[in-house]
């Protein structure tokens, strides 16, 4: 069930929920087994679009007690499309959502259900902590933690696992993935529409992805220890793909890949990383001014380079590491709008070109700070 004005409903009485999704509550309200709960869909995301069966659908969420006695939920994805590809998680972090009991950390293992031969490559999921208090109050971009995983399928892997610990400003978290393909039969017809007006004109046809990409996730809350509270401690930990190749999954069929990340630190007054990759590859990380990184390689634009090699003198004294293993720490004002940036030193921003400068890697990235 969705996250509706930053609460979970509770019933499928609640009167948010509109009447298809009510209609959708009480067919999975229904079911007894956990094959039925997940045979049984609880959610179309595309409904405007007219790709029915292949289009996005969420099933219903089957929930259990673990062998610990931990309160887990298991829902599987098939997706044509996957828009959205951000959504408000599941789980809430505070007190007055999870029955009395504090949850200090999130599990999370995805599991993809399809073959290999499906052509579906990489998948990179993402569950980060929220921007905005119940308030509206914005929460500084270093106050909010993360987790990730990555599933390299054409290495041989199936699943990931991530571990997301709330901080104590932390009262919901938001889930993000990308897919990427290899199969020529799936980019053709993501292709067909051009562009992705689709998603919002109903005159316009979105073709999904055939086969969908399918996969489960199995959500575990971590109950607190007795007296334990939420963490002033903010993590970002994880593994994230770079210079994937292939297409994503999403209309139009975008050759988008990952070459640098931000991680922000605003908000934070001491900081320690540690960054390694997967197969020896070279990257540079330091510690730098948003505004210079923004600058550098603005997120939109037409810039044709991003060359952070050349851009190192806008970096803090003592933060620059280039190598397949860089480590480093920071204290500074928590006002202060920093980033760590981890990057290929210099590369051209066409999102079709993987060149010999951008070889494809898995980054280990773990993050720690205290405001």
């Amino acid at each position: 069930m969705s996250l509706i004005n930053q609460t979970i409903p509770n019933s499928c009485d609640d009167p948010r929920l509109d009447a298809e999704r009510r209609s959708h509550c009480r067919l999975c309200e229904a079911q007894t087994t956990r094959e039925g709960c997940l045979a049984t869909t609880a959610q179309h995301w595309n409904f405007m679009t007219g790709v029915d069966a292949s289009a996005d659908n969420e099933s219903c969420t089957w929930v259990f007690k673990d062998p610990q006695g931990r309160l887990t939920r298991e829902v599987e994805f098939s997706l044509g499309l996957n828009m959205p590809f951000m959504f408000a998680s599941r789980v809430a972090h505070d007190l007055s959502q999870v029955g009395g009991t504090e949850i200090c950390q999130v599990q999370r293992k995805y599991e993809v259900l399809n073959p290999i031969t499906d052509g579906y490559t990489t998948a990179y999921f993402v569950v980060y902590g929220n921007g905005q208090t119940p308030a509206g109050e914005d929460i500084p971009g270093g106050l909010r933690p993360d987790a990730s995983c990555t599933i390299a399928m054409h290495l041989g892997q199936r699943s990931c696992t991530l571990l997301f610990t709330p901080s104590e400003k932390t009262q919901w978290s938001i889930s993000s993935r990308d897919i990427w393909t290899q199969n020529p039969k799936v980019v053709a017809q993501l292709n067909t529409s051009r562009n992705e007006d689709c998603l919002i004109d109903p005159a316009i046809k979105c073709v999904g992805a055939n086969p969908p990409f399918r996969y489960r996730v199995t959500i575990t809350d971590i109950p607190c220890a007795p007296k334990q509270v939420h963490t002033q401690e903010v993590r970002c930990v994880g593994t994230m793909p770079l210079a994937v190749k292939g297409h994503m999954l999403y209309p139009k069929a975008l050759q988008l890949t990952y070459r640098h990340t931000n991680y922000f630190l605003q908000g934070l007054s001491t900081a320690s990383w540690t960054i390694k990759t997967a197969n020896n590859v070279a990257l540079l990380s330091m510690v730098m001014p948003m505004e210079a990184a923004m600058a550098i390689c603005p997120p939109w634009g037409n810039k044709l380079v991003c060359d952070f090699d050349a851009a190192k003198s806008y970096a803090v004294p003592g933060t620059v590491c280039f190598g397949p293993a860089c480590s480093g720490s920071i204290k500074k004002a928590a006002a202060d709008d920093l980033v760590l940036v981890v990057t290929y030193p210099w590369y051209q921003t066409k999102e079709e070109v993987v060149p010999a400068e951008t070889p494809p890697t898995i980054a280990d990235i773990e993050l720690r700070g205290w405001p």
